[in-house]
């Protein structure tokens, strides 16, 4: 049996941002956009991520840095769907995970 952790189902999944901007983004520092539904968590492997936009979420990321792998703090649900943070510099995110 495999443990999920707590409250969270893997149903998230990779999808196509289109113009959309109520999903989980990603932006790479060349604004390249990776999106992502519903509530799970998922091992990604997205380089040179700059900002994280959470839309119509909640949700955060882990990434890379120095080698150690950091959890980013819970953001969203946000009303305007531009509202992205933004990384000091860019990072690897190697995690998504979405409530």
């Amino acid at each position: 049996m495999v443990e999920e952790e707590v409250g969270i189902t893997p149903f998230i999944n990779p999808v196509n941002c289109g113009s959309r901007k109520d999903w989980y983004r990603t932006i790479t520092s060349s604004n390249v956009a990776f999106c992502y539904a519903n509530s799970g968590t998922m091992d990604v492997l997205t380089k040179n991520v700059k900002k994280l936009c959470p839309g119509a979420n909640r949700g955060r990321v882990m990434y890379m840095h120095n080698a150690l792998r950091y959890w980013t703090t819970w953001r969203g649900k946000v009303t305007n769907y531009n509202t992205c943070y933004s990384f000091d510099a860019p990072q690897e995110i190697v995690k998504v995970e979405i409530l």
